[in-house]
């Protein structure tokens, strides 16, 4: 499945561990489900988790017809729907969501993603805000965050939230990786090569991280190692590091 150049990796970063979160949240806490209820839940994650969108809003409609008020449900369509690019539809799943749980920080969250992913920079920070005040111990919202400075290109910004994370969670997935980048957009590559570097030893299928290194190698004369770099990445079906490798390494 191809994913839209212009969209941030860490939006499908954001989706995937935020999917992971709310459904073992809701897995955990839902006692005496129905049978058919918990049998459709885990058929409409596995699709949803596979990029099976249309299938996914299909189960998770069935859900609905069991239950309208199912929160759960809701939430997980709208991912569904978002990617789809149904964003209407997206946004009021989440906002049904939050019209019952005002405070959901996990619905604000994926509504501050959706307004990411839409180009409404002010929605975007309006919910991430609203989320880092109802619960400031949540590492998720200074990541997101941090990922939408970077989509800005206001990497000092970025470095902040970033240092919460590491303080709330230093094992975080991919803290390196934003790390690196963040320095890469500030021109300080060695600092951003000793982040990337470590991402790399921890997860060497990270194309965000190779994709990184292999600019600021570029940058530094080292074609050789700049198109090693590339071509690791698309070896992670990175879309970016493809056309590298076609405009800077053929």
């Amino acid at each position: 499945m191809k994913k839209n150049k212009n969209l941030a990796i860490f939006l499908f970063f954001a989706a995937i561990v935020q999917i992971y979160v709310i459904y073992h949240f809701y897995e955990k806490s839902v006692e005496n489900e129905r049978k058919e209820v918990f049998m459709l839940r885990s058929q409409a994650f596995e699709k949803l988790t596979t990029g099976a969108f249309d299938s996914a809003v299909k189960i998770y409609n069935a859900i609905l017809e069991i239950d309208s008020k199912d929160s759960s449900a809701h939430l997980f369509r709208g991912l569904a729907y978002q990617g789809m690019k149904k964003f209407p539809e997206a946004e009021t799943d989440f906002k049904k969501v939050l019209e019952d749980y005002p405070d959901k920080v996990d619905a604000i969250i994926l509504l501050g993603n959706l307004y990411s992913e839409m180009g409404d920079d002010k929605k975007t920070a309006e919910n991430y805000d609203k989320a880092g005040k109802i619960d400031p111990s949540n590492p998720l919202v200074p990541i997101y965050k941090a990922a939408f400075y970077l989509k800005s290109k206001d990497p000092d910004r970025a470095i902040v939230e970033l240092e919460k994370v590491q303080k709330l969670r230093p094992d975080f997935e991919s803290l390196q990786t934003f790390f690196g980048e963040a320095y890469f957009q500030k021109g300080e590559f060695e600092t951003a090569m000793i982040y990337l570097k470590t991402a790399i030893e921890k997860n060497n299928g990270d194309q965000k991280a190779w994709l990184v290194s292999g600019s600021i190698l570029a940058s530094n004369g080292d074609k050789a190692g700049a198109c090693n770099a590339f071509e690791e990445a698309v070896r992670s079906n990175s879309i970016s590091a493809a056309d590298s490798l076609k405009k800077y390494c053929r």
